[in-house]
């Protein structure tokens, strides 16, 4: 889906939300470690698999909205990535992109996209949202449009499953070696 975009030239983050969120998942897998290898007396593996999805389901949309989200600024469009889904939006789909208290790309045909990593806060409304607008310029002068594109915006699920059952599997494992 990306490879059709061409090569990345910029990804855009939200630097405090990356941070905060990788922090809070370490705590979490931290908390999670030590819960698991030191289970309450008389506990069982359904007591481990129990706590491990409550944790993961609890903590799981945390990533989504922090560490998931970003903007790729391609050779031929961008691929948004926002807490639930992924788009695909090429050059000549993008009528403009606008700051509003928050980046917003409107599409052709009235459509509009709000970016995640281009949301507003307490702290862009102090500063007058320059880095959303620092955002908009990126894409700007990135923008190109290819006569060859078809104008047509993909948008698909993504809850970034890997990492997730990576992650599940991992706290199952020592969950389960615990109470061995």
């Amino acid at each position: 889906m990306e490879a059709d975009l061409g090569d990345a030239v910029t990804v855009i983050r939200r630097r405090t939300d990356v941070v905060f969120g990788s922090v809070l998942s370490v705590v979490l897998v931290a908390f999670m470690v030590w819960a698991l290898t030191d289970p309450y007396p008389g506990s069982d593996f359904a007591d481990q698999v129990e706590l491990t999805v409550i944790a993961m389901l609890s903590g799981w949309p945390g990533v989504l909205a922090t560490v998931h989200p970003r903007v790729e600024v391609r050779a031929r469009g961008l691929l948004v990535v926002n807490w639930f889904t992924k788009s695909r939006i090429p050059w000549s789909a993008i009528e403009s992109v606008l700051v509003e208290g928050r980046l917003v790309l409107l599409l052709r045909g009235g459509r509009r996209i709000d970016i995640a990593a281009g949301a507003g806060s307490l702290a862009s409304a102090v500063t007058g949202y320059r880095m959303q607008a620092r955002m908009k310029r990126l894409i700007e002068d990135a923008r190109q449009p290819d006569p060859r594109d078809d104008g047509q915006v993909r948008t698909q699920p993504d809850l970034w499953p890997v990492p997730f059952l990576v992650a599940s599997t991992v706290l199952l494992l020592i969950g389960w070696l615990a109470v061995a």
